[in-house]
């Protein structure tokens, strides 16, 4: 296949990765569906906005990882299994990053062919691969306020059932629509844990994902957190790992 070609081929992967976005401190657990020498399609349970420059490596054996940047400039959501499609044009830097790129493509062509790579056997499911997630969610009960673009003077009142970096879910008296932004403040609950300093209040900008369930007059929503600040997701990753520690020591003999 000659490299024009190769650069609009796009070769299925299914391997996670570790991604790295503008302005996002942490590195997001991802999927790296498939790849080209222009993009690729990565999977995420977390929803980013587009134009964001974002980079992931992949590895190659007997030779460094192949370090790859780009930008999100499609978004697409499936609502089975929550989980964001983001379609990454690569930001080539010359002609030696291009054939390299070019190249592990072909690499990647042959182990498949040969059965070496993941690929080549049945891919995990989606969601399989959510719950291997390093986005670790904590079950925990605490208020909630927000606010919605309809009345941005309101604030409503609920309550949180488990919390990871990507999102939470909460119990409201509303219904809250797949198209707004909401703002979401959380107060951590310091009680029963041990920390070295409380934890401070977090102001975040979420969206509703779809799947609402109504429990006794009430509903349950799943939240996915735009673009949470390097502080937020250092805080909320503070509090999973202090409630988890504190949940396994309540649980032991």
């Amino acid at each position: 296949m000659s490299l024009d070609k190769r650069a609009y081929y796009r070769q299925p992967m299914h391997a996670p990765i570790h991604l790295r976005v503008a302005d996002v401190r942490e590195a997001l657990p991802a999927t790296l569906v498939n790849i080209s020498g222009g993009g690729c399609q990565i999977d995420a349970a977390v929803l980013l906005q587009t134009h964001l420059p974002m980079r992931f490596s992949l590895p190659r054996p007997g030779l460094g990882d192949l370090v790859l940047t780009g930008t999100i400039n499609k978004i697409r959501h499936t609502k089975h299994d929550h989980t964001y499609h983001y379609g990454i044009a690569f930001e080539i830097a010359g002609e030696d990053e291009r054939e390299e790129l070019s190249r592990f493509i072909s690499e990647e062509q042959l182990r498949a062919l040969e059965g070496t790579h993941a690929s080549a056997a049945a891919p995990r499911s989606t969601k399989r691969l959510l719950e291997q997630r390093s986005c670790v969610r904590t079950v925990a009960s605490f208020p909630v306020r927000y606010t919605v673009p309809e009345q941005p003077d309101v604030t409503y009142e609920a309550l949180a059932l488990d919390l990871s970096t990507g999102g939470m879910r909460i119990i409201t008296d509303r219904i809250l629509r797949r198209e707004w932004n909401i703002n979401v403040n959380i107060s951590l609950p310091n009680d029963g844990l041990r920390t070295a300093a409380p934890f401070m209040p977090l102001s975040l900008l979420a969206s509703p994902l779809p799947g609402i369930r109504n429990s006794r007059g009430r509903y349950v929503h799943s939240l996915s957190f735009r673009n949470p600040s390097a502080a937020a997701i250092d805080e909320i990753s503070r509090f999973i790992r202090a409630n988890e520690l504190s949940r396994a020591s309540r649980s032991s003999p």
